[in-house]
Protein backbone atom coordinates (compact mmCIF):
# COMPACT_ATOMS: atom_id res chain seq x y z
CA UNK A 1 0.00 0.00 0.00
CA UNK A 2 1.35 3.32 -1.00
CA UNK A 3 2.07 5.94 1.64
CA UNK A 4 0.21 8.82 2.50
CA UNK A 5 1.59 11.53 0.59
CA UNK A 6 -0.78 14.35 -0.16
CA UNK A 7 1.20 14.95 -3.39
CA UNK A 8 0.73 11.32 -4.97
CA UNK A 9 -2.88 10.82 -3.23
CA UNK A 10 -4.48 13.74 -5.06
CA UNK A 11 -3.96 12.77 -8.87
CA UNK A 12 -6.30 13.62 -11.19
CA UNK A 13 -8.14 11.88 -12.74
CA UNK A 14 -6.95 9.94 -16.10
CA UNK A 15 -3.44 10.01 -15.17
CA UNK A 16 -1.00 7.14 -16.28
CA UNK A 17 1.67 7.16 -13.73
CA UNK A 18 3.91 4.39 -12.98
CA UNK A 19 2.91 2.17 -10.14
CA UNK A 20 6.06 0.62 -10.01
CA UNK A 21 8.00 4.33 -9.44
CA UNK A 22 8.17 4.87 -5.97
CA UNK A 23 6.35 8.06 -5.01
CA UNK A 24 9.18 8.81 -2.97
CA UNK A 25 11.81 9.03 -6.48
CA UNK A 26 9.12 11.52 -7.80
CA UNK A 27 8.89 13.81 -4.92
CA UNK A 28 12.45 13.65 -4.04
CA UNK A 29 13.24 14.93 -8.05
CA UNK A 30 10.41 17.51 -7.54
CA UNK A 31 12.00 19.01 -4.47
CA UNK A 32 15.67 19.10 -6.15
CA UNK A 33 14.74 20.45 -9.23
CA UNK A 34 11.77 22.49 -8.48
CA UNK A 35 11.67 24.59 -11.30
CA UNK A 36 12.75 22.11 -13.86
CA UNK A 37 10.41 18.82 -13.10
CA UNK A 38 7.23 18.02 -14.82
CA UNK A 39 5.13 14.99 -14.74
CA UNK A 40 5.85 12.01 -17.09
CA UNK A 41 4.92 12.30 -20.69
CA UNK A 42 1.85 10.24 -21.53
CA UNK A 43 3.34 6.90 -22.98
CA UNK A 44 6.61 6.53 -21.78
CA UNK A 45 7.43 5.39 -18.27
CA UNK A 46 10.77 6.93 -16.80
CA UNK A 47 10.36 11.08 -15.78
CA UNK A 48 11.72 13.74 -18.04
CA UNK A 49 13.42 16.61 -16.80
CA UNK A 50 14.24 19.92 -18.45
CA UNK A 51 16.39 22.24 -17.07
CA UNK A 52 16.35 26.30 -17.44
CA UNK A 53 19.61 27.96 -16.50
CA UNK A 54 18.43 31.06 -14.30
CA UNK A 55 21.36 33.87 -14.49
CA UNK A 56 23.71 33.62 -10.97
CA UNK A 57 24.14 37.21 -10.04
CA UNK A 58 27.17 35.86 -8.32
CA UNK A 59 29.07 35.56 -11.96
CA UNK A 60 32.10 37.41 -12.45
CA UNK A 61 30.85 40.05 -15.80
CA UNK A 62 32.91 39.38 -19.00
CA UNK A 63 35.63 42.02 -19.78
CA UNK A 64 33.79 42.26 -23.49
CA UNK A 65 30.76 43.60 -21.40
CA UNK A 66 32.48 46.16 -19.19
CA UNK A 67 32.33 49.89 -20.43
CA UNK A 68 36.12 50.26 -18.89
CA UNK A 69 37.48 47.51 -21.65
CA UNK A 70 35.38 49.51 -24.37
CA UNK A 71 36.93 52.65 -23.72
CA UNK A 72 40.59 50.55 -23.61
CA UNK A 73 39.77 48.91 -27.16
CA UNK A 74 38.81 52.33 -28.73
CA UNK A 75 42.18 53.85 -27.16
CA UNK A 76 44.02 50.45 -29.01
CA UNK A 77 42.07 51.48 -32.12
CA UNK A 78 43.32 54.75 -32.41
CA UNK A 79 46.78 54.07 -31.60
CA UNK A 80 46.68 51.34 -34.30
CA UNK A 81 45.55 53.54 -36.86
CA UNK A 82 47.62 56.17 -36.24
CA UNK A 83 51.03 53.67 -36.06
CA UNK A 84 49.39 52.52 -39.35
CA UNK A 85 49.02 56.13 -41.61
CA UNK A 86 52.39 56.91 -40.00
CA UNK A 87 53.94 54.16 -41.48
CA UNK A 88 52.70 54.45 -44.67
CA UNK A 89 53.97 58.26 -44.83
CA UNK A 90 57.01 57.39 -43.83
CA UNK A 91 56.93 54.75 -46.83
CA UNK A 92 56.24 57.04 -49.31
CA UNK A 93 58.43 59.66 -48.38
CA UNK A 94 61.27 57.16 -48.51
CA UNK A 95 60.28 55.85 -51.63
CA UNK A 96 60.29 59.33 -53.36
CA UNK A 97 63.30 60.69 -51.67
CA UNK A 98 65.34 63.21 -54.07
CA UNK A 99 68.51 62.24 -55.95
CA UNK A 100 70.33 63.44 -58.43
CA UNK A 101 69.51 61.28 -60.68
CA UNK A 102 65.67 62.76 -61.21
CA UNK A 103 66.45 66.16 -60.00
CA UNK A 104 68.56 68.70 -62.00
CA UNK A 105 70.17 70.91 -58.88
CA UNK A 106 70.35 67.98 -56.56
CA UNK A 107 70.27 68.61 -52.44
CA UNK A 108 73.46 68.91 -52.05
CA UNK A 109 74.05 71.68 -54.51
CA UNK A 110 71.55 73.92 -52.83
CA UNK A 111 73.52 73.41 -49.65
CA UNK A 112 75.86 74.99 -50.94
CA UNK A 113 78.27 72.12 -51.34
CA UNK A 114 79.11 70.50 -55.01
CA UNK A 115 78.55 67.35 -55.57
CA UNK A 116 80.30 64.89 -56.69
CA UNK A 117 78.27 62.08 -59.17
CA UNK A 118 81.37 59.90 -59.39
CA UNK A 119 80.06 56.54 -57.48
CA UNK A 120 81.49 55.66 -55.00
CA UNK A 121 84.19 52.20 -54.70
CA UNK A 122 82.60 48.60 -54.15
CA UNK A 123 83.91 46.44 -51.55
CA UNK A 124 84.96 43.36 -53.09
CA UNK A 125 86.44 44.62 -56.49
CA UNK A 126 89.96 45.09 -57.80
CA UNK A 127 90.59 48.92 -58.28
CA UNK A 128 90.16 47.98 -62.08
CA UNK A 129 86.81 46.29 -61.51
CA UNK A 130 85.73 49.20 -59.09
CA UNK A 131 86.95 51.79 -61.93
CA UNK A 132 85.16 50.09 -64.70
CA UNK A 133 81.74 49.93 -62.69
CA UNK A 134 82.07 53.12 -61.85
CA UNK A 135 82.88 54.71 -65.60
CA UNK A 136 79.90 52.58 -66.44
CA UNK A 137 77.38 53.78 -63.67
CA UNK A 138 78.13 57.69 -65.07
CA UNK A 139 77.57 56.55 -68.92
CA UNK A 140 74.38 54.97 -67.78
CA UNK A 141 73.28 57.70 -66.18
CA UNK A 142 74.49 60.24 -68.50
CA UNK A 143 72.43 58.62 -71.44
CA UNK A 144 69.11 58.56 -68.91
CA UNK A 145 69.81 62.44 -68.42
CA UNK A 146 69.70 63.07 -72.43
CA UNK A 147 66.47 61.37 -72.66
CA UNK A 148 65.25 64.01 -70.43
CA UNK A 149 66.71 66.51 -71.74
CA UNK A 150 68.17 67.68 -68.05
CA UNK A 151 71.23 70.13 -69.59
CA UNK A 152 73.12 70.70 -66.27
CA UNK A 153 72.95 66.93 -65.32
CA UNK A 154 74.40 66.37 -68.42
CA UNK A 155 77.41 68.60 -68.23
CA UNK A 156 77.78 67.62 -64.75
CA UNK A 157 78.02 63.80 -65.84
CA UNK A 158 79.72 64.39 -68.94
CA UNK A 159 83.13 66.15 -67.39
CA UNK A 160 82.85 63.55 -64.87
CA UNK A 161 83.22 60.54 -67.81
CA UNK A 162 85.99 62.81 -69.05
CA UNK A 163 87.53 63.20 -66.25
CA UNK A 164 87.89 59.13 -65.79
CA UNK A 165 88.06 58.48 -69.35
CA UNK A 166 89.80 61.90 -71.39
CA UNK A 167 88.55 60.30 -75.07
CA UNK A 168 85.64 59.06 -74.14
CA UNK A 169 83.71 60.03 -77.37
CA UNK A 170 79.59 59.79 -76.04
CA UNK A 171 80.86 62.38 -73.17
CA UNK A 172 82.34 64.74 -75.76
CA UNK A 173 79.17 64.95 -78.20
CA UNK A 174 76.75 64.84 -74.99
CA UNK A 175 78.97 67.89 -74.01
CA UNK A 176 79.10 69.13 -77.28
CA UNK A 177 74.81 69.12 -76.89
CA UNK A 178 74.99 71.21 -74.19
CA UNK A 179 77.48 73.92 -75.09
CA UNK A 180 75.47 74.11 -78.20
CA UNK A 181 72.01 74.84 -76.53
CA UNK A 182 74.03 77.08 -74.02
CA UNK A 183 74.97 79.30 -77.90
CA UNK A 184 78.89 78.68 -77.28
CA UNK A 185 79.62 77.35 -80.39
CA UNK A 186 83.34 77.38 -80.40
CA UNK A 187 83.87 75.07 -77.71
CA UNK A 188 80.98 72.91 -79.05
CA UNK A 189 82.79 72.52 -82.36
CA UNK A 190 85.64 71.50 -80.20
CA UNK A 191 83.21 68.79 -78.42
CA UNK A 192 81.61 67.49 -81.69
CA UNK A 193 85.36 67.23 -83.35
CA UNK A 194 86.72 64.91 -80.58
CA UNK A 195 83.46 62.86 -80.56
CA UNK A 196 84.06 62.62 -84.36
CA UNK A 197 88.02 61.62 -83.37
CA UNK A 198 86.84 59.00 -80.90
CA UNK A 199 84.34 57.63 -84.09
CA UNK A 200 81.91 57.82 -81.39
CA UNK A 201 78.88 58.55 -84.34
CA UNK A 202 81.35 60.02 -86.58
CA UNK A 203 78.98 60.87 -89.56
CA UNK A 204 76.45 62.77 -87.37
CA UNK A 205 79.73 64.16 -85.07
CA UNK A 206 81.42 65.63 -87.93
CA UNK A 207 77.64 67.67 -89.53
CA UNK A 208 77.12 69.01 -85.96
CA UNK A 209 80.61 70.14 -86.15
CA UNK A 210 79.99 71.52 -89.36
CA UNK A 211 76.74 73.56 -87.96
CA UNK A 212 78.73 74.98 -85.25
CA UNK A 213 81.79 76.22 -87.48
CA UNK A 214 79.03 77.62 -90.39
CA UNK A 215 77.37 79.40 -87.00
CA UNK A 216 81.14 81.39 -87.09
CA UNK A 217 81.06 81.55 -90.49
CA UNK A 218 84.11 79.06 -91.16
CA UNK A 219 82.67 78.13 -94.11
CA UNK A 220 85.58 76.12 -96.14
CA UNK A 221 86.24 73.94 -92.36
CA UNK A 222 82.70 73.10 -92.76
CA UNK A 223 82.45 72.13 -96.39
CA UNK A 224 85.17 70.13 -95.91
CA UNK A 225 83.05 68.23 -92.52
CA UNK A 226 80.46 67.81 -94.52
CA UNK A 227 81.84 66.48 -97.62
CA UNK A 228 83.54 63.88 -95.45
CA UNK A 229 80.03 62.79 -93.54
CA UNK A 230 78.66 62.83 -97.23
CA UNK A 231 81.29 60.09 -98.09
CA UNK A 232 81.16 58.46 -94.60
CA UNK A 233 76.77 58.17 -95.12
CA UNK A 234 76.07 58.70 -98.98
CA UNK A 235 72.13 57.50 -98.09
CA UNK A 236 71.98 60.55 -95.79
CA UNK A 237 69.50 63.18 -96.95
CA UNK A 238 70.46 66.31 -94.49
CA UNK A 239 74.56 66.53 -95.45
CA UNK A 240 73.86 66.72 -99.20
CA UNK A 241 71.01 69.09 -98.97
CA UNK A 242 73.08 71.11 -96.21
CA UNK A 243 76.42 71.35 -98.10
CA UNK A 244 74.89 72.71 -101.19
CA UNK A 245 73.61 75.43 -98.89
CA UNK A 246 76.98 75.64 -97.55
CA UNK A 247 78.20 75.96 -100.98
CA UNK A 248 76.40 78.97 -101.65
CA UNK A 249 76.98 80.75 -98.35
CA UNK A 250 80.89 80.17 -98.95
CA UNK A 251 80.44 81.83 -101.82
CA UNK A 252 80.22 79.15 -104.47
CA UNK A 253 76.92 79.69 -106.33
CA UNK A 254 78.22 78.75 -109.91
CA UNK A 255 79.39 75.15 -108.45
CA UNK A 256 76.21 74.36 -106.71
CA UNK A 257 74.30 74.84 -109.95
CA UNK A 258 76.59 72.78 -112.31
CA UNK A 259 76.12 70.16 -109.36
CA UNK A 260 72.16 69.97 -110.03
CA UNK A 261 72.63 70.79 -113.55
CA UNK A 262 74.55 67.34 -113.91
CA UNK A 263 72.25 65.50 -111.30
CA UNK A 264 69.05 66.76 -113.59
CA UNK A 265 70.82 65.50 -116.57
CA UNK A 266 71.86 61.94 -115.00
CA UNK A 267 67.85 61.33 -114.51
CA UNK A 268 68.53 59.73 -110.81
CA UNK A 269 65.14 60.43 -109.96
CA UNK A 270 65.10 57.84 -106.74
CA UNK A 271 67.92 60.26 -104.60
CA UNK A 272 65.99 63.75 -106.39
CA UNK A 273 65.33 64.65 -102.89
CA UNK A 274 68.35 64.69 -101.68
CA UNK A 275 69.46 67.51 -104.00
CA UNK A 276 66.24 69.79 -104.09
CA UNK A 277 66.38 71.71 -100.74
CA UNK A 278 70.16 72.61 -102.37
CA UNK A 279 67.95 73.77 -105.43
CA UNK A 280 65.76 75.88 -103.83
CA UNK A 281 68.70 77.50 -101.90
CA UNK A 282 70.12 78.63 -105.19
CA UNK A 283 66.87 79.42 -106.66
CA UNK A 284 66.42 81.63 -103.48
CA UNK A 285 69.78 83.18 -103.85
CA UNK A 286 69.02 84.18 -107.57
CA UNK A 287 65.82 86.09 -106.55
CA UNK A 288 63.41 83.19 -108.20
CA UNK A 289 61.01 82.88 -105.44
CA UNK A 290 57.94 81.21 -107.40
CA UNK A 291 60.32 78.52 -108.57
CA UNK A 292 61.77 78.19 -105.40
CA UNK A 293 57.97 77.48 -103.86
CA UNK A 294 57.86 74.71 -106.21
CA UNK A 295 61.19 72.82 -105.73
CA UNK A 296 59.90 73.29 -101.73
CA UNK A 297 56.70 71.70 -102.42
CA UNK A 298 58.41 68.70 -104.14
CA UNK A 299 61.14 68.57 -101.19
CA UNK A 300 57.83 68.74 -98.58
CA UNK A 301 56.42 65.88 -100.38
CA UNK A 302 59.56 63.42 -100.29
CA UNK A 303 61.14 63.95 -96.98
CA UNK A 304 59.36 63.00 -93.36
CA UNK A 305 57.50 66.21 -92.02
CA UNK A 306 59.85 66.16 -88.97
CA UNK A 307 62.99 66.42 -91.45
CA UNK A 308 61.44 68.98 -93.81
CA UNK A 309 60.98 70.42 -89.96
CA UNK A 310 64.27 71.07 -88.99
CA UNK A 311 66.01 71.67 -92.31
CA UNK A 312 63.86 74.94 -93.17
CA UNK A 313 64.79 76.20 -89.83
CA UNK A 314 68.72 76.54 -91.37
CA UNK A 315 69.28 80.11 -90.70
CA UNK A 316 70.15 80.37 -94.28
CA UNK A 317 66.76 80.63 -95.12
CA UNK A 318 66.06 83.54 -92.46
CA UNK A 319 66.04 86.77 -94.77
CA UNK A 320 63.87 85.08 -96.67
CA UNK A 321 60.77 83.68 -94.33
CA UNK A 322 58.91 86.86 -94.72
CA UNK A 323 58.37 86.41 -98.64
CA UNK A 324 54.97 86.03 -99.70
CA UNK A 325 56.30 83.81 -102.40
CA UNK A 326 58.19 81.16 -100.29
CA UNK A 327 56.40 82.06 -96.50
CA UNK A 328 53.85 79.46 -96.44
CA UNK A 329 57.25 76.76 -96.98
CA UNK A 330 59.25 78.28 -94.40
CA UNK A 331 56.91 78.77 -91.59
CA UNK A 332 58.86 77.31 -88.76
CA UNK A 333 56.39 74.73 -86.50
Amino acid sequence: MLPDDPDLTNEEPGDDSDPDLAPADFDADRKKHPAGWLPERAGRKEPVHFFVEEPNPNAAVSPFEDKRYGAFRKQMAWALGVGVVGTMLISILFWFRPTTLFFEEPLEAAAGEAPDPTPGPSPGLSPVQARQLQLDTLREQLRESQINRSWPTIDQLARAVLKMEPDDGEAWHALGWVLEKNGSHDEAAEAYGKAAKANFLRPQALLKRATMLRAQNKFPEAIKDMEESVRLDPDGVVAPNLLLVCKIQAGRAEEVRSEIKNFEMAGVIANADRYLLGKAALELHDGNFKAAAITLGEFRQQVSPALYAALVQDRFFDPFRSSPDVQFFLIIP
